[in-house]
């Protein structure tokens, strides 16, 4: 073939080979037509044509496993299979009973047969196999009565006459006998089940004689054995064996790369069959032979001394004083579960007894083929090479679909498959299958099997270097090799070019070079295990191999390898943040397969965009998919009716009738990893986007479009897997985007173009669409990778770990729709207040319209404030609202038993998530010892909080609501409920209180006794059943929704899985106390604040640090880790990363919120004495506060300073647009006065007056309603006086959130009648937690009241505040 340069004469070489030994019935034609389906993909033909060929190899090996499976329905009838390892101990029970758990392998899979006729691996789901599951599982249950499975003899070959099936039959290891055992039994001409002396036998012979105890003849052992081999190779064998069931492997793998759809899975999955069945064959031949071992030493005395020097099982399952043979347990057997494979301690063919048997059973003849192979036989492997890149291959294909567990057997295979090689070969290989073996296992949950595995493969990791020096004089033969040649210096070629007949005209076509696997190298080897160990974010591991890896393939020439080197360097370079350094690598390539060119695509996409450079990230993914579109194997079949050749009975033409996808699996793949990164570069722009026009809209609808097209595309190719995860990251990156847009939408509602609440509720229906769309991923995906059977309680499998997290997204996607409607119909209410009070004169219309709050109390909702909403409206418009509320009643109960059901729904569906996660959480032996959580458990347990939370609110407002027509939503309405103050003006109380406090001190009674109202019994119980009524036949999931949100919060603070964190504390802040707990709802308002300042501080970390900054790469290689592994805590690198970070970070250091003492501790140790806490934070239309005063010096005792904490909240309802206006206006002015001063000293006096209005306006609406407040609650005798026993607050730490960051609070009167402005007794701080984190980095804390001052912002402290003070 590669002698010839004309596509013709290669065909017909192909052809003459495969006819040749097809006619001699040689098995080599398998790997003939393996190789000619190689060279058909490469030589651009249609896919059907490689697929045929594939198709045809795998029939001629499964015709003979069918025919020998027939044969042992003959002879065993109703024979039941017994199970491989187990209890070894006698069994006496009935049907049904069995010496082990059946395998979880069981009744796992069905249908794999192939398509069009074509059998390759359809036996696996035929009555032969039984669905995989009760097939050759590892595990075959033992009949009635039977404690063993016999040995029975092999199928005999008759010589002259073809296949006779009188003679023998096919053994099945732990066969068990038919109503009781069959051992012993030996009669004249019978199959007597046991091989006693009859390999010893003559194999030419008659067999119709008792064999029993018979003797080798001389005669037949000095046959000639070159007569014997050419009697043997008149006919095929009639039994597979290991070398087989591995190239059956090997073509199925190389079918998964061509087919689509459930065919692609189909062959994925025969494929782990054969994997499996490579190792259950070896082993029913080891447990035949032990027995025929056993045989003859109990039938020929004078053998047993020389045979008893076996060790093991088989000396011990020796009787000397029987006379008659007995049936063996079987020795060896596999695994019991799937979940067993990932312990190398349960591989039985690892034993040193299983190597003895077998070649005892050669010594004594016993091996009757010379084509029979096992496990450990030199020629097992007939192409190692092929075989070590088809396993990788197929190891990545089953994990990108999945079928993680059933990836074990095939990495048991990939770890045997290094014995074929030398020495350091031999190591590398097995240190490359142990890392994939330890991910698999640790992706599966299975922690016992990971942590034995990670700390081998530690050790052998670390030795590989070692190696490197051994291969010096070998590169210098390579080097003198190629010396001697004309362009000894160039890599081998890519392209090559080849002659095709046209017309009767010869043309060259361009095709993939051929690649040559005679020998696998170190070299490669160490290229494989370069990308393993950046799973493993072994960094430094991964630059030695890779380039000690590069010099050698630069020495051979290897110019396949140099590529894939090229995108491993190219993926080093982005982890350490280095940029520029894979734009020049991948810059570089100059030809790549499709794998390696989308991965190429896609690393240098995100370098670019990374340096800020978009424009060449778009034309990367246009000049990528063209390449790909183009590559061979894209084109439809083409029907040739000029036959080119007969080849092995079937026809080949150049182009197949059959009706294949023109597209395999891996194009589309390729075309969708570069597609979906298109999609979200387009997501991103429209992100930053600040315009939201018609145009933004269109395109945003556009990108959906794209993302439910390219979802299509992955179901109908059978990527299930990969649309499912495709669809949460467009989830993630919708979310933010509405989240984004309606904050936009709220503060400058005039100006938000085209974009409306309307807008966002259909893009929220979109994304639930976009869901639904892979419900029959969802179905296919659990389908095909759980066993049917189940799987063990400690073991969560990655395919229900995808589900379980879509299935939050659901639950989360839904929340948000929710919540868009309420808030738009809360907008739409604000909106028509602030249009029927600037009605009159819109010009001039105040900045603080809906929210106008002079000399009201801070907290009060725009009911309280307003009476209602429309109270002025006149008798007619009364009357149509009325109508319109009667005619619409039905309408909207409609709609609310719709939300509840739905959110019942998710509360169901989430709850099942959480159940599937805590499956995956590693129980602590001890009490002390924190169990270790999977981040997604976080999430989970916060949404499931949330929708507990707001299941109880709808609940008990439908209740409160019954027969009442609701304005609000029910979470905004039961929020409301929690928040109203159900009292009379505060102020007004507390100046009654002091103008008691004024009197008793006038007439010399105590100050601090004031008169407290005692409510009446009377009216208490009344309040009480009222309450009990509302709540009786609810199911009270308020308290549950408490609980799970803490615990999820606490959690996530220990993961440092901050985003979790937050929306925890954001619901049990906001919906979960309200007024009916201070203390709690100000500890969640301040863990609130913090955790969103520890967001915004590692966004802005992101922005500001450069990409290759130490730091930022550490904390990059930490969330890498986190996002990819279930417990990354195990991690040594891990470990190492984090014990960095927390050394030398004080960024990392302040994300550690946990390590902080409690609130509480941090209000009276970090904090003088006397200080007043507020903490202010803007949350859609409505203002948080929370504010507490720490006890004074004079009380030392703990629990009277604790009880002395009493805090105060409050939440006050303002209309966003307008508080954002004056904001937006004072931060425009300040910048028109800071440029302005660059040029001239003193700024513009009209600036001046404008921004002191502005300030002036929100200190007189927000700020001096919030201080009267804050004076009613801790000035008892107002600001001009105090009690010795009850003194004021001395000074004031402002904690506002960045939205009001720019309001100058410490320069307005409103604060500083109160404190002073001589003095710095107002400070500000982003967060409670920060200032604690500041105050421990600077002094030692004690049980006490800090002495040293705060090292926060003071007015003096900011130029910025100097000059708003001038105004």
């Amino acid at each position: 073939v590669g002698a010839s340069s004309q596509l013709k004469d290669q065909i017909t070489a192909f052809s003459k080979a495969m006819n040749v030994l097809q006619a001699a019935m040689q098995p080599e034609v398998v790997e003939v037509r393996m190789q000619f389906a190689d060279w058909l993909l490469r030589s651009g033909f249609p896919i059907s044509d490689a697929l045929e060929q594939l198709g045809a190899a795998s029939d001629l090996l499964l015709e003979i496993e069918e025919g020998s499976e027939d044969e042992e329905e003959e002879e065993g009838g109703d024979a039941r299979y017994y199970s491989g390892v187990g209890d070894r101990a006698d069994h006496d029970s009935d049907d049904g009973g069995s010496s082990v758990a059946p395998s979880d392998w069981d009744k796992s899979q069905s249908n794999f047969g192939s398509k069009k006729g074509s059998r390759s691996g359809s036996r696996m789901g035929s009555s032969r196999a039984g669905s995989m599951a009760g097939s050759k599982a590892g595990s075959r249950k033992s009949g009635a009565g039977s404690k063993a499975g016999s040995q029975s003899s092999r199928m005999s070959k008759n010589k002259k006459g073809g296949k006779k099936k009188g003679s023998a039959s096919r053994s099945a290891c732990g066969k068990s006998s038919m109503g009781g055992s069959r051992a012993g039994k030996s009669s004249k001409g019978s199959r007597a089940g046991s091989r006693a002396g009859s390999r010893a036998g003559s194999r030419a012979g008659s067999r119709a004689g008792s064999r029993a105890g018979s003797r080798v003849s001389e005669s037949v052992l000095a046959k000639n054995r070159k007569q014997q081999k050419q009697d043997e190779d008149d006919e095929m064998e009639y039994e597979l064996f290991a070398h087989n069931f591995e190239s059956l492997c090997r073509i199925q793998t190389m079918k998964a790369q061509l087919l689509q759809g459930r065919e692609f899975h189909t062959a994925l999955q025969a494929a782990s069959h054969f994997a499996f069945r490579f190792f259950e064959s070896s082993l029913e031949l080891a447990n035949g032979f032990a027995q025929e071992l056993h045989n003859k030493i109990i039938k020929e005395p004078e053998a047993e001394a020389e045979d008893a020097k076996l060790d093991g099982e088989l000396t011990k399952l020796t009787k000397k004083e029987e006379k008659e043979p007995i049936q063996l347990i079987p020795i060896f057997g596999l695994p019991l579960r799937l979940a067993d494979w990932a312990s190398v301690e349960n591989w039985s063919w690892q034993s040193p007894l299983l190597t003895e048997v077998f070649k005892r059973a050669e010594e004594n003849g016993f091996v009757w083929s010379s084509t029979c192979t096992w496990v450990g036989h030199p020629e097992v492997f007939s192409r190692p090479a092929v075989s070590f890149f088809t396993l990788l291959r197929l190891e990545d294909d089953l994990e990108e679909h999945g079928y993680h567990i059933f990836a074990l057997p095939i990495l048991a295979l990939h770890f045997q498959l290094a014995n074929a090689f030398p020495s350091p070969v031999k190591e590398a290989v097995a240190c490359t299958a142990k890392l994939r073996l330890a991910r698999m296992a640790g992706e599966c949950r299975l922690r016992q099997a990971y942590g034995q595995l990670r700390e081998e493969t530690a050790k052998e990791l670390q030795q590989i270097p070692e190696t490197f020096d051994s291969f010096k004089e070998e590169l210098e033969q390579v080097r003198s090799k190629r010396a001697g040649r004309k362009g000894a210096e160039d890599l081998d070629p890519a392209w090559i070019n080849i002659q095709v007949e046209t017309n009767g005209q010869l043309s060259s076509r361009k095709v993939a070079a051929p690649w040559g696997l005679g020998e696998l190298y170190a070299y490669q080897v160490w290229a494989e295990l370069s990308k393993e160990c950046l799973h493993h974010a072994e960094l430094w591991m991964a630059c030695t191999l890779t380039k000690e890896a590069e010099r050698h393939a630069k020495v051979y020439g290897d110019g396949r390898t140099l590529r894939d080197l090229a995108v491993t360097k190219a993926r080093i370079a982005m982890e350490e943040g280095n940029h520029s350094e894979a734009v020049r690598i991948l810059r570089e390539l100059s030809a790549a397969d499709l794998g390696q060119c989308s991965e190429a695509a896609v690393l240098l996409a995100n370098a670019y965009e990374a340096r800020k450079q978009p424009f060449p990230a778009q034309e990367i993914f246009k000049e990528a998919l063209a390449a790909i579109n183009q590559s061979p194997g894209t084109k439809a079949a083409v029907k040739k009716p000029k036959v080119l050749g007969s080849i092995g009975g079937s026809t080949f033409k150049g182009g197949s009738e059959i009706n294949m996808p023109s597209f395999s699996s891996k194009h589309v793949l390729a075309q969708c990893c570069i597609s979906t990164r298109q999609l979200h570069s387009e997501l991103e722009r429209l992100r930053k986007s600040q315009v939201t026009s018609k145009h933004w809209v269109n395109d945003m609808n556009l990108a959906i479009e794209k993302h439910f097209q390219l979802g299509e595309e992955l179901v109908g190719a059978g990527f299930y897997r990969r649309q499912i995860a495709d669809c949460m990251n467009f989830l993630e990156v919708m979310c933010k985007m509405l989240e984004v847009r309606e904050m936009d939408l709220n503060r400058d509602p005039q100006n938000a173009a085209a974009l409306t609440y309307a807008g966002l509720e259909e893009f929220a229906c979109r994304m639930e669409q976009a869901i639904a769309a892979t419900q029959p991923s969802t179905d296919a995906l659990l389908t095909m990778t759980l066993p049917v059977e189940g799987i063990e309680q400690d073991v969560a499998l990655p395919s229900e770990i995808l589900v379980v997290r879509l299935e939050i997204w659901h639950a989360r996607v839904l929340a948000l729709r929710r919540c868009i409607q309420a808030n738009g119909k809360l907008h739409r209410r604000l909106q028509k207040e602030r249009m029927k009070r600037v009605a009159s004169d819109p010009k001039n219309a105040p900045l603080f319209a809906v929210c106008s709050n002079e000399g009201g109390v801070f907290g009060r909702s725009l009911d309280q404030d307003s009476a209602s909403f429309g109270a002025d409206d006149d008798k007619v418009q009364k009357w149509l609202q009325l109508v319109e509320e009667q005619i619409s009643e039905e309408e909207k109960m409609t709609k609310f038993a719709r939300a509840m059901a739905e959110v019942e729904d998710s509360v169901a569906k989430v709850s099942n998530a959480v159940s599937v996660l805590e499956l995956a959480v590693q129980q602590a032996d001890e009490a002390e010892v924190v169990p270790d959580y999977p981040a997604l458990w976080a999430e989970a347990k916060s949404e499931l909080g949330r929708l507990q939370l707001e299941l109880s609110t709808r609940q008990a407002t439908l209740v409160r609501s019954a027969g009442k027509n609701l304005e609000d939503d029910a979470p905004v309405a039961a929020a409301n409920v929690i928040w109203d103050l159900g009292e009379a003006d505060p102020t007004e109380k507390r100046g009654l209180e002091a103008a008691e406090r004024y009197s008793n001190k006038l007439n010399g009674q105590d100050p601090s006794q004031v008169f407290q109202a005692v409510e009446e019994p009377e009216a208490a119980m009344e309040e009480a059943e009222v309450a009990a009524e509302v709540e009786e036949g609810l199911l009270d999931f308020k308290e549950f929704a408490r609980v799970t949100l803490c615990e999820a919060a606490k959690t996530a603070l220990t993961t440092m899985n901050i985003p979790a964190a937050q929306r925890a504390f954001e619901v049990l802040a906001c919906q979960g106390y309200g007024l009916r707990s201070p203390k709690a709802t100000f500890e969640f308002l301040c863990w609130l604040q913090s955790t969103e300042v520890c967001i915004r501080e590692e966004k802005v970390f992101k922005e500001k640090l450069p990409e290759d900054h130490d730091e930022r790469v550490q904390l990059h290689l930490l969330r890498n880790l986190e996002r990819r592994w279930p417990f990354p805590t195990e991690l040594s690198t891990y470990k190492a990363l984090k014990q960095r970070l927390e050394t030398e970070s004080t960024f990392f250091q302040r994300l550690q919120l946990d390590k902080l003492p409690a609130i509480e501790d941090i209000l009276l140790s970090h904090l003088p004495a006397s200080t007043l806490v507020v903490s202010l934070q803007f949350r859609g239309s409505f203002i948080y506060m929370g504010a507490v005063c720490t006890p004074p010096e004079t009380v030392t005792d703990r629990a009277e300073r604790v009880a002395r904490l009493a805090p105060l909240v409050a939440r006050h309802t303002v209309a966003l647009s307008e508080v954002h206006a004056a904001i937006s206006r004072i931060l425009v002015t300040r910048s028109q006065i800071e440029k302005q001063l660059l040029a001239q000293p003193e700024p513009d006096p009209q600036l001046q007056a404008n921004l002191e209005q502005t300030v002036q306006e929100v200190e007189v609406h927000l700020m001096d309603p919030l201080s009267r407040r804050l004076e009613a609650s801790f000035w008892p005798c107002s600001a001009n006086a105090e009690l010795p026993a009850i003194p004021n607050p001395k000074q004031l730490v402002l904690l506002p959130d960045s939205s009001m960051a720019a309001i100058p609070f410490e320069t307005m009167p409103s604060f500083t009648r109160l404190f002073g402005s001589g003095n710095d007794c107002i400070m500000r701080d982003h967060s409670l937690h920060m200032l604690a984190q500041r105050v421990r980095a600077s002094t030692d804390v004690v049980d006490a009241p800090l002495k040293v001052p705060l090292q926060t912002a003071t007015a003096k402290s900011s130029t910025l505040l100097d000059k708003a003070a001038k105004t």
